[in-house]
């Protein structure tokens, strides 16, 4: 093989790649956020229901900062979900042209801002989650 055959990529090829699995790794870890969170919500009310005989009911704390989370990973999935929707459009219509100015703009030009906006906003999210548990 010739180093002439080998082309370098630009540094959004490799930023974009490294984001996404920055992202998934996260869902991921949202998903067993989810899973710990309905366990303990589940043993909270158990424990509520053997010390009932008292005045002293923290379970309102726990709802607030589940739903709090549950917040978090509801915003954090529809940043996933347009983070992936410009990551397709980026690899997939690389090398298209398009007849309207307005697809032109979104799918070339703003591409990268969407890109680096809607990671930044689910790197928050994920942020604030990982303080309110």
């Amino acid at each position: 093989m010739d180093d002439d055959d080998y082309e370098m990529k630009d540094f959004t090829y490799y930023s974009r790649i490294v984001m996404m699995i920055i992202y998934g790794i996260q869902l991921i870890l949202f998903i067993v956020f989810i899973v710990v969170i309905y366990g303990v919500e589940s043993d909270m009310s158990k424990l509520n229901d053997k010390i009932s005989d008292s005045s002293f009911d923290l379970n309102f704390i726990f709802d607030e900062q589940k739903q709090g989370i549950e917040t978090c990973i509801s915003f954090f999935i529809i940043a996933f979900v347009f983070f992936l929707i410009e990551f397709i459009f980026h690899f997939g219509c690389e090398n298209h042209r398009y007849d309207r100015p307005f697809f032109e703009k979104l799918c070339r030009d703003w591409n990268h801002l969407i890109t680096i906006l809607t990671f930044v906003i689910g790197q928050f999210l994920y942020i604030i989650a990982c303080l309110i548990i």
